[in-house]
């Protein structure tokens, strides 16, 4: 009797196999810090190998079993999807992405991820079905089904909120807004958020330059190094809402519950003439955020992206709170051509050297107008698994996107401090009375979080550069929102008691702040809890 033979006449080593490839794939789908690529194809040898060992033998047809675990797996698909692609499922960030619609999005910057996670779903029901041709494990389909329904990040979410104790706070009561005087000098400022270009960063294990150009830019500045990611501030658009108005972005009140913002349809934009400007759909307008104080004030704001302005309602939110421009994907055809920004573009994003080439002709034209100015950049770079690297990046001069995040994270580096020596050379230069300050934030904490060394603490990235405190630590724990006050307070424009929006700013006395009050688990239920309460944010203000 040959091996071969013996392997197969064994009773125990293709059931042993068909259970390991389903342990496997269940391991795989529930562990983001997994690289999926390399992982499948053991996934698929081990699964064939049952599969061959068990060729010939009597195969039950499928039943109900098979039916609620193949119902199941078409559930969690999209959800391994978002696993694996920003390393957790974050349900709030759901809920407010099926309100604002995805326009803009390109599904091929996860078709990767939808290939993959669809093939361990498709192992994973193969190797159950194979295993009820066992008398031990004829319930097994049905297992997997119940294992699916038990993991799903919607149900999750419904039973921490229904089950778990919740403390009695309506978030709305709480915001305050920021009543500030304008200062006489005001600065110029550009805030320019780093796509999650965290503080692990700065530990050479990921990569030394990219460690050794941040430190050299905290050296210039005013740096924090405790700032949390909580609740509703973890996405990108939900970091720029918490920084800029003191509060979780959470989705359009008058609901109950998640179940009932998954069940409402995404909203409809506003209709405009058909030869006229496209009206922009109101963000929050029941907030006062930094850009309506400094709008009043007589502020000039514009903002620079390369994604599309329709992507999570971005353009809307800061043409909504007193920008008079926003330079997204459209624009940026406008001024390089179809053809030039098409060579440039990756998954609906466009890189990060021509956002920030765009981003020096805006600030030209800032310079060229008596009005006190604030510019905002958003980059894309360094965004999790994949990453987009620029075309000054790479040996062929094509902008690519990338699994290497530390390399995506260098390129970002490299680009951005040249851009503030180029922005500080040509405003000194021009010869404009003022002084103009820059603050570099990451939007969130990077989506590759779980493949990223642990040694630094997961804390955003916050250097304020100009004004007072260069070379100066802050290691006052504060969340994303306490850094609408502190950025007020950091212009000039200190607000009465440090407080701004759910903020109060970190260059004040520590006390008070969401963070001290509250641990991460339990703001993170009143978060959700408030979902149903958040509509006053969504509602406009009389007058």
């Amino acid at each position: 009797m040959s091996v071969i033979d013996s392997l197969r006449k064994s009773p125990f080593l293709a059931p042993l196999l068909l259970v390991l490839a389903a342990a496997t794939a269940l391991w795989i789908l529930l562990s983001p810090w997994i690289p999926l690529s390399k992982t499948v194809p053991l996934l698929a040898v081990t699964l064939l190998g049952g599969l061959w060992l068990r060729m010939g033998k009597g195969w039950r047809r499928p039943g109900f079993g098979f039916a609620f675990a193949l119902i199941m797996a078409l559930i969690a698909w999209p959800f391994a999807v978002i696993l694996h692609t920003f390393g957790r499922v974050d349900m709030i960030s759901v809920a407010f992405h099926h309100q604002a619609g995805m326009s803009g999005m390109d599904l091929g910057m996860v078709r990767k991820e939808i290939v993959l996670t669809g093939a361990i779903l498709l192992c994973l029901l193969i190797a159950g079905w194979a295993l009820t041709s066992y008398h031990s494990f004829r319930r097994m389909p049905l297992v997997i089904g119940l294992f699916l329904l038990g993991s799903n990040p919607v149900l999750l979410f419904l039973l921490r909120d229904r089950m778990m104790d919740v403390p009695d706070v309506v978030l709305m009561d709480l915001v305050q807004d920021a009543v500030v005087t304008p200062p006489a000098h005001r600065p110029d400022v550009v805030h320019i958020y780093l796509e999650g270009l965290d503080r692990r960063f700065l530990d050479p294990a990921i990569d030394a330059e990219t460690a050794r150009i941040l430190r050299d830019l905290e050296k210039t500045g005013l740096s924090f190094t405790d700032i949390r990611e909580t609740a509703g501030t973890g996405w990108t658009i939900a970091g720029m809402v918490a920084s800029q108005c003191g509060v979780p972005l959470l989705p359009e009140g008058g609901v109950k519950g998640l179940w009932q913002v998954i069940k409402n349809p995404p909203p409809s934009a506003p209709e405009g003439p058909a030869d006229g400007p496209v009206p922009i759909w109101p963000i929050l307008p029941g907030l006062i955020c930094l850009g309506d104080l400094l709008f009043d004030s007589g502020y000039d704001q514009s903002f620079v992206m390369g994604a599309p302005g329709a992507f999570a309602t971005t353009a809307d939110f800061w043409l909504s709170h007193g920008y008079s421009k926003a330079i997204a994907q459209e624009e940026l055809i406008g001024i390089y051509g179809k053809e030039a920004i098409a060579d440039v573009t990756f998954d609906a994003f466009t890189e990060d050297k021509v956002v920030y080439d765009a981003a020096r002709q805006q600030f030209a034209a800032h310079l060229a107008q008596p009005a006190p100015f604030y510019m905002t950049v958003a980059t894309i770079g360094p965004h999790g698994v994949p990453s987009f690297l620029s075309s000054s990046c790479t040996a062929d001069g094509k902008a690519i996107r990338t699994d290497d995040v530390a390399l995506s994270a260098r390129c970002l580096a490299v680009q951005t401090r040249d851009l503030i020596a180029d922005l500080q050379e040509e405003y000194r230069l021009s010869g404009r009375e003022g002084d103009l300050r820059i603050i570099l934030q990451s939007d969130h904490l990077n989506h590759a979080s779980a493949r990223l060394p642990t040694a630094q603490q997961e804390a955003n990235l916050v250097i304020l550069i100009g004004g007072t405190g260069a070379g100066q630590q802050i290691s006052q724990t504060g969340g994303m929102f306490d850094l609408y006050p502190t950025i007020l307070d950091w212009m000039g424009f200190a607000p009465e008691g440090g407080r701004a929006g759910l903020g109060i700013s970190l260059l004040q006395a520590p006390g008070g702040r969401m963070t001290e009050i509250w641990s991460e688990e339990v703001f993170t239920r009143i978060v959700a809890r408030n979902m149903a309460l958040f509509g006053k944010a969504w509602t406009p203000r009389e007058g």
